[in-house]
């Protein structure tokens, strides 16, 4: 079901500004919040369903032998890199990386509308997993070695490095045009997102279906946003306030 269709922000204060993204709709309008609440419930809902079903069922022998095969034990250095790997998801440093991407569109396009998308994804994205982990309660690997608070399932790390490193992708490409340039976002924004959900399996903090689920949920809660909010480019937003056809060699919208 698509949701309620906005309008464009006002044609002045887009005409301030010298590029970037722009949002068709404000999260703060009511109906864009119940959207983004029911959304978001219907999402925890049909992952806390896997979750039931993982959660009442004996992990498989590959999921057990995964996690003993790159498991990193007491060996220094493979923990070290595991670790600081294992971090690129953590909430902290995923929310300063939001925080300086919002801090540049502000400085660099005069608008807070990419600061208030990367809020909904993130807030959004962490609220689902927290919902989802109350509702389902399975344990996590016994060889684990580091300090786990919640249920295992699904993998919080993963839900936001799959949102907000995929939203960073997103935004890199609408801005790229080079092809060998996209295809080095592209990749990159797949080894982060891989290496950190190797990360927990290796710390033993989740098993590999926790992380799989989290990839998947966090990329489920962006294309939620992105359909909620709408974003574009500025010439995108122009062209919504004036019928006219574009001229050659104007940016699409995206």
């Amino acid at each position: 079901m698509a949701p309620p269709r906005g309008t464009a922000h006002d044609t002045d204060r887009l005409a301030a500004q010298q590029g970037g993204i722009v949002l068709a709709r404000s999260p703060f309008e009511p109906r864009i919040i119940a959207w983004g609440v029911g959304s978001g419930l219907v999402l925890a809902f049909l992952v806390s369903l896997v979750g039931w079903a993982l959660a009442g069922a004996t992990p498989i022998a590959a999921e057990v032998e995964s996690v003993r095969g790159i498991l990193v034990g007491d060996e220094p250095l493979l923990r070290s890199v595991a670790t600081v790997l294992s971090h690129v998801g953590h909430l902290l440093p995923v929310a300063w990386v939001a925080l300086m991407v919002a801090a540049f569109a502000r400085w660099r396009w005069g608008s807070w509308d990419l600061g208030l998308l990367l809020a909904v994804v993130l807030g959004g994205a962490s609220s689902v997993t927290g919902t989802v982990k109350l509702l389902t309660t399975r344990v996590r690997p016994d060889e684990a070695i580091v300090e786990t608070l919640s249920s295992s399932f699904p993998s919080g790390h993963a839900v936001r490095a799959a949102a907000v490193y995929g939203l960073v992708l997103w935004i890199a490409l609408l801005f790229t045009r080079r092809r060998w340039l996209r295809a080095v976002f592209v990749v990159g924004a797949i080894v982060v997102i891989v290496a950190n959900s190797l990360a927990r399996v290796a710390l033993a903090a989740h098993w590999p279906s926790d992380v799989l689920v989290g990839v998947a949920m966090g990329t489920a809660w962006l294309v939620i946003s992105l359909r909620l909010l709408g974003p574009h480019t500025l010439a995108g937003a122009r062209r919504a306030a004036d019928p006219r056809p574009p001229a050659p060699g104007t940016s699409t919208d995206v």
